[in-house]
């Protein structure tokens, strides 16, 4: 019963993380064949994954960030 409620727990405050990093590798595997270089392309699918899926629980305005850094000021 406490499994289920950390789980939930751990769902609920880290949705986006888990599912964006988990759809880069899907896509990082199926993009391309092992070597070295291409495990590190890997782990930048990964790192983006997070780096979005952490914005997202955050309850940030993706959109509102975005325009932030493509802003000409």
């Amino acid at each position: 019963m406490e499994t289920d409620k950390q789980t939930n727990t751990l769902w609920h405050n880290h949705k986006w993380t888990i599912i964006l990093s988990a759809g880069g590798l899907f896509f990082a595997l199926l993009s391309i064949q092992y070597s070295f270089l291409k495990a590190v392309f890997i782990f930048l699918c990964i790192g983006a994954g997070v780096w979005i899926g952490r914005y997202l629980d955050k309850k940030t305005d993706l959109r509102k960030t975005v325009e932030d850094f493509f802003k000409n000021e």
